[in-house]
């Protein structure tokens, strides 16, 4: 729901600006000469504020879906760490992805993966793994009951420990 609040925000912004740009066009080309500014003129100017505005639109959110991997990524490291995995794992992981061709855009919505090993060392580093592990065997020997999981009524989404589980 953030997103899409985040999104709606980011385009009434960039309207309310590409409105601006034009209104501050037709005043400064209504200096510049007396002559009437055709109806034609206007809509290839209005169209061109407006298609700058919807590329900057996109480049804006792919960045904040780049940023989201990121910190997916740092979220990942700390439950992987808590479940008792070995801290080296999600390396493991992006180093055997680094070896597949890579089809990274400036459109891409993950980031390049070497750029995810760089952000998930310095994850890391920001957080030892000796204390989330310590605290993840702590919360297991509070609730040693195994999860319980199952597929959800649209056969896509996993259920964890659902009440609904099919016995």
């Amino acid at each position: 729901m953030q997103q899409q609040e985040a999104e709606a925000s980011l385009k009434e912004k960039l309207l309310k600006q590409a409105q601006s740009e034009y209104n501050n066009w037709i005043a400064q080309e209504r200096r510049k000469s007396k002559t009437p500014i055709y109806p034609a003129t206007k809509d290839v100017i209005k169209q061109q504020i407006l298609l700058q505005k919807k590329q900057e639109f996109d480049r804006t959110i792919q960045a904040l879906s780049r940023q989201h991997e990121f910190k997916a990524d740092e979220i990942g490291y700390i439950y992987m760490i808590k479940a008792g995995y070995a801290q080296s794992g999600g390396l493991r992981v992006f180093n055997l992805l680094s070896r597949l061709p890579s089809n990274y855009t400036e459109n891409s919505s993950h980031p390049p993966t070497q750029q995810r090993i760089y952000a998930l060392n310095q994850a890391m580093k920001k957080y030892s793994w000796l204390p989330l592990w310590i605290d993840g065997n702590e919360r297991l020997k509070n609730n040693p009951q195994p999860l319980k999981l199952d597929l959800s009524e649209d056969r896509v989404s996993l259920r964890i420990n659902s009440r609904f589980i099919s016995r």
